[in-house]
């Protein structure tokens, strides 16, 4: 049975952020926070008091390489904390706003899905949506967009193809208000 993270495991999460916060890397800390337990535990919570303790220490990994100016690694999805249907049947938004719900099996890794999502990649980069000090695309960032401006308030990799379309057609528009700003 998977455990829920350690005490121990939260304090480390919420200092380290903390530290990174009084740096400058982010402004809102709780948002952060959020964006990073949705990413690690593959949208199912956006609280760290929620991770399992594999997901916590994955995330304590994650931004320990980042502090220490190396490229995180993305989530490790292992069959121990891989949820089936029952666990993800329920919809309901998150202190966010969030919707988290996982598509229909075999809709969510389709090859159209991911070509659009390379394209939302690509006008990230265009938009210089970086990890500090890095080239690569800032996922969290990304997936708080779609959380707070999409259509659907969800997570980047929890939509549907069809659903990619529109979040692509919002993102053209926010890319043109990025040129309009930048020139």
């Amino acid at each position: 049975m998977i455990q829920t993270a350690t005490a121990g495991q939260i304090k480390r999460i919420h200092g380290i952020l903390s530290a990174l916060k009084k740096q400058g890397v982010f402004s809102d800390l709780n948002e952060y926070k959020a964006i990073l337990a949705r990413q690690y535990s593959g949208g199912r919570t956006s609280s760290t008091k929620e991770l399992n303790n594999y997901e916590a220490a994955e995330l304590i990994g994650g931004i320990e390489r980042l502090v220490a100016g190396q490229r995180p690694e993305p989530p490790k999805r292992s069959q121990e904390t891989t949820l089936n249907d029952e666990q993800v049947a329920s919809v309901a938004p998150d202190k966010s706003g969030c919707t988290i719900r996982h598509p229909q099996a075999g809709t969510r890794n389709d090859g159209q899905a991911d070509v659009k999502r390379k394209r939302l990649f690509a006008m990230c980069h265009q938009m210089a949506w970086y990890l500090p000090g890095t080239r690569v695309v800032d996922k969290a960032r990304l997936d708080g967009w779609c959380c707070k401006y999409g259509q659907f308030k969800k997570p980047l990799m929890a939509h549907t193809s069809a659903e990619l379309s529109k979040i692509i057609v919002q993102m053209e528009k926010a890319f043109a208000d990025y040129l309009r700003g930048s020139r």
